[in-house]
């Protein structure tokens, strides 16, 4: 029997072992895992953000010569002066760091409380292209899947008829946003909002009030609609429907946002009124198209600030950089800069964006850590060594999540990234492990989703929602002979992932 045949039966058999010993069942009471009930705000660098420089910095290898050179990066660049911060990394636990961007934290009242609350979690897969592997870290299931959901439409699913609780702020990344407001199985209606932010916002807004539309009009679609479903309704059985899934999904969708406009009109008119507070960083051309607003950032702050009202519980932004993309393969440095210190600059100062603006929201007190989790996510890290154009290719065997606030209470890590130079000889890049740099092989996406699933009380294994069964087999299924139920893996993530116990 072939290696791949051996090792298919035997996941089917721990699937049909698993069913038979209720392994994945709803949840229950737990003793290492309370019920919790947090709000989400997802932060997603889209292009695969370089761990090196941001959220796993090896302090082993900060003395070692850099292509990645902190002392290279131009400050001006980032924050307007040229004098560098006096810190380069800020240690989280062992050897783990993260790196110079959380400087643009307040020094003594919010880089504590983030910094003292911050979790790093040791990623890897096996996606190298940018699409699948960012469905995985958004979904936490593969391309193709028919139920994957993102949490947004899991958490808006728990509140049916409630006002819209999710919503998905898109700076230039449609691939990315489909993910995250992804419903999976479920029908349209908890879809989370999509808004478009760069050109297409001024667009979306002005469309909200649907001008030139008339009672009329939605009376007319509302009478074709009926009578189109009717056409998909077996006659033998009128409450059954037959092909009609993906139009009540459209329709469910289009009443959602029909009904809601004026609410989502009204949140982001509110929230415009904080935007002079940043200012544009750099000059690309994408800035100047996009009227010279820095839309990460007012993405960012106004999902702080509906996160505040408490209204919305989901909030993502997928950040497609506001100096660059973080897919950094052949960067351009300008007149005067070296390549190390240029690259360093791209992924630090995008970051840097990100960390100044919820500072300005923490110290606003727009929303708080006390009953938010932070999840700053990214579809891989990148290689240590430089490729060949210049920049730095995918690296999916070791990298890194960040939780932040929420159930976390102490700063720590989960898993850890080894250096394994025999290993990989051409990039000397890391790999990730759950338990030291010969055990079990790092956390996967699906672990991490589950943890903010669980943190945001919904059940990350409930049939027909998230379904992250497979969630069992990447962390606990090496366990050899070892079966646990739906509540033992979600006790062990809580104290793995989460640190929560």
């Amino acid at each position: 029997m072939s290696h791949s045949r051996r090792a298919f039966l035997q996941f089917v058999g721990s699937v049909a072992a698993l069913s038979a010993a209720g392994g994945v069942t709803a949840r229950r009471a737990r003793a290492a895992c309370p019920n919790m009930n947090y709000k989400i705000l997802e932060i997603f660098l889209a292009g695969g953000a370089s761990h090196e420089q941001t959220l796993w910095v090896d302090s082993n290898r900060l003395a070692s010569e850099s292509w990645f050179a902190f002392d290279e990066i131009n400050w001006d660049t980032i924050t307007g002066d040229p004098t560098p911060p006096t810190d380069t990394v800020f240690n989280i636990a062992g050897d783990a760091n993260v790196g110079p961007s959380f400087n643009a934290l307040d020094a003594s009242t919010n880089r504590p409380e983030v910094l003292d609350r911050l979790r790093l979690v040791a990623l890897k897969h096996d996606l190298d292209p940018h699409d699948p592997a960012s469905v995985l870290a958004l979904n936490g299931k593969t391309v193709g899947r028919p139920d994957r959901a993102g949490l947004g439409a899991a958490m808006q699913h728990a509140n049916p008829g409630q006002p819209p609780s999710a919503v998905v702020f898109d700076t230039g990344s449609p691939p990315r946003a489909d993910a995250a407001i992804s419903v999976g199985r479920l029908d349209g209606s908890p879809r989370p909002i999509l808004i478009p932010m760069g050109v297409g916002y001024h667009d979306f807004m002005r469309n909200l009030p649907r001008a030139g539309t008339s009672t009329r009009s939605d009376l007319l679609w509302s009478h074709y609609a009926s009578a189109y479903a009717d056409r998909l309704t077996f006659a033998a059985a009128p409450t059954t429907r037959a092909r009609s899934k993906d139009f009540d999904a459209f329709d469910a969708a289009r009443s959602t946002c029909i009904e809601h406009a004026n609410t989502i009109r009204s949140w982001m008119t509110q929230a415009e009124g904080i935007w002079p507070d940043f200012p544009p960083r750099g000059t690309s051309k994408d800035q100047l198209r996009y009227n010279r607003v820095n839309w990460t950032a007012a993405s960012v702050a106004a999902s702080a600030w509906l996160l505040g009202q408490g209204t919305i519980r989901y909030a993502a932004v997928i950040d497609n950089g506001v100096h660059k993309t973080y897919d950094t393969h052949g960067v351009s440095p300008p007149v005067g800069a070296t390549r190390p210190g240029h690259h360093a600059t791209l992924h630090c100062g995008n970051l840097w964006n990100i960390l100044n603006t919820l500072d300005i929201a923490l110290t606003g007190g727009w929303f708080s850590l006390e009953d938010t989790l932070i999840l700053i996510n990214t579809e891989f890290g990148r290689q240590w060594r430089r490729s060949d154009d210049g920049g730095s290719d995918h690296w999916y065997h070791g990298y890194a999540n960040a939780l932040i606030g929420g159930p976390i209470t102490q700063p720590g890590t989960a898993g850890t990234i080894c250096f394994n130079a025999t290993r990989y000889p051409d990039y000397i890049a890391g790999a990730a492990y759950r338990d030291g740099c010969t055990g079990d092989a790092g956390y996967h996406p699906t672990d991490v989703r589950a943890a903010v699933s669980l943190a945001a009380g919904v059940d990350p294994f409930a049939s027909g929602v998230l379904n992250h069964e497979e969630t069992t087999f990447y962390l606990i299924a090496r366990r050899d002979g070892v079966l646990l139920t739906a509540d033992e893996v979600s006790d062990r993530i809580c104290t793995d992932v989460l640190g929560v116990s």
